[in-house]
């Protein structure tokens, strides 16, 4: 058989655009009624966003059969288990004997659901704004809905029926010893350790009122104080537990009851105050002495928030994490 050629065509067939259905319509208005002393502003749009290569990395670098790390473990300490792959002369049939092999149940395996939906967010806003003079003041809700977002899970979790427990009712999880003649609770898929799954599944939900006012230039003063009541949540907030850069990790595992992972954002702040101001000092003098004590100005800034959510408990393996969602 020859060798198929690609051509602009055909190639949709394995690269389709997902930006042809982005329709991102946007809406803005502004009305000042009156005396031209009161406005009001709003806007609507639609925003979309597509994923970057830190964000699909993680699943790049495990996701067979074109990339394999040979992270196997063995549970029995099987000598099989750890021949590399690479030495293997047939990449298909030595990851074939790997998986079926009872003795290589954790073999990890990192990808992304095939049909992926395009992540996007509805933002919307409105401002009522009130000049007194000298005074401005301001008052602003604005919200947000994201819809499709990319996310990381463990799809990989124990089985919730048909595991043995022991007489006082507890439950027993894959690698956890529970005693001579019980055997360990299997996972989903027994035939798989750690399975990460990249899906866009996940929504989040913003709401924030701020309110103002500005002293404008007068005398040499002008100053500034604002306040900003919001709320963020959502079922992740970043799709890798580092690449994202926030304050704590966001891998989960709920990936068959993403209801149950809806909290508070990582980067939620509900309440934070500001303030600044500049002053003119009234120094007037000339000559000598006014080079070296007049056209000062004194500034100052003040900033006051809430911290980040942050919680007690911390997992560092798909065993802790198991056990931790029993709790």
């Amino acid at each position: 058989n020859e060798p198929r050629q690609f051509t602009s065509t055909n190639l949709q067939e394995f690269f389709p655009n997902p930006t042809l259905k982005s329709f991102s319509p946007r809406f803005g208005f502004a009305w000042a009624p009156g005396d031209k002393k009161t406005v009001v502003r709003g806007g609507y749009g639609i925003f979309f966003d597509y994923p970057v290569l830190y964000q699909l990395r993680t699943s790049l670098q495990e996701l067979p059969p074109f990339v394999e790390t040979a992270r196997l473990r063995a549970r029995s300490g099987a000598a099989t288990c750890r021949v590399p792959i690479s030495a293997a002369p047939n990449m298909v049939t030595a990851l074939n004997s790997v998986i079926t092999s009872p003795t290589c149940a954790n073999f990890n395996l990192r990808y992304m659901e095939p049909n992926q939906s395009n992540a996007y967010i509805h933002r919307w806003s409105m401002t009522l704004q009130r000049d007194f003079g000298g005074w401005v003041t301001t008052a602003t809700y604005t919200g947000s809905r994201g819809l499709h977002l990319l996310g990381q899970h463990l799809s990989n979790l124990t089985q919730w029926q048909g595991y043995p427990t022991q007489p006082d009712g507890r439950k027993y999880f894959p690698d956890v010893d529970p005693g001579p003649g019980i055997a360990p609770a299997p996972l989903i898929n027994p035939s798989f350790g750690e399975v990460r799954t990249q899906a866009s599944n996940a929504n989040s939900y913003f709401h924030g009122l701020a309110v103002g006012v500005q002293k404008r230039l007068s005398h040499g003063l002008q100053m500034q104080i604002a306040y900003n009541y919001s709320k963020s949540t959502d079922q992740g907030s970043g799709v890798t537990s580092g690449g994202d850069e926030l304050p704590d990790g966001q891998r989960g595992i709920y990936y068959w009851d993403m209801h149950l992972k809806k909290q508070l954002s990582g980067f939620d702040i509900r309440n934070t105050f500001s303030s600044n101001f500049s002053y003119d000092l009234p120094f007037k003098m000339g000559g000598a002495a006014g080079a070296v004590l007049g056209g000062w100005q004194v500034t100052g800034i003040l900033t006051l928030n809430d911290g980040h959510p942050l919680s007690i408990f911390d997992v560092n393996s798909v065993q802790d994490a198991q056990i931790g969602e029993s709790e």
